[in-house]
């Protein structure tokens, strides 16, 4: 192999897909722009925070008691709709 001036840049979060990472419907772009930022050294993740986090962190604290850890529907939508918990 040849020392070559090109950046191979690969996502393991397969973010923006369905079964990618993902927040809420109204951070999900912000988020991923950030992480892909850090990854390439153009930022960090301090301070960084989403609207959806309470409610992460609820569903986490609840997972071990949902079947398959299963997110609520209507979650990987951001709840559109009204629809809360």
């Amino acid at each position: 192999c040849q020392d070559l001036p090109v950046r191979v840049y690969s996502d393991p979060t397969g973010g923006g897909t369905r079964r990618g990472a993902h927040n809420c419907h109204d951070c999900n772009n912000k988020i991923l722009e950030a992480l892909k930022n850090h990854r390439l050294g153009l930022g960090d993740l301090i301070g960084l925070d989403c609207e959806c986090r309470p409610r992460w962190d609820f569903l986490t604290k609840q997972s071990s008691l949902r079947r398959n850890g299963a997110e609520p529907h209507g979650y990987r939508s951001g709840f559109t709709g009204g629809r809360h918990f």
